[in-house]
């Protein structure tokens, strides 16, 4: 079992007041911009807790997440 906490502050501009975009901005591109560096945050701490070699292999596809969930 493996857990990370990790925060992103993200400012949006104060005008985009459409709640569609703003949550897609939230849920779909705020995600795409952090999750590689998130990745590979994850994994340098398993290869240095002694698990070098594991490789992430299927990737979050946020956008198509989000396409399914307003779909």
């Amino acid at each position: 079992y493996f857990e990370i906490n990790y925060i992103s502050i993200i400012k949006i501009s104060e005008e985009v007041e459409d709640k569609k975009i703003i949550e897609k901005i939230i849920l779909c591109d705020a995600q795409k911009k952090i999750y590689p560096t998130l990745e590979k945050i994850f994994l340098n701490v398993l290869t240095d807790s002694g698990y070098p070699g594991v490789k992430i292999e299927k990737k979050i596809d946020f956008e198509d997440l989000y396409k399914k969930r307003i779909g």
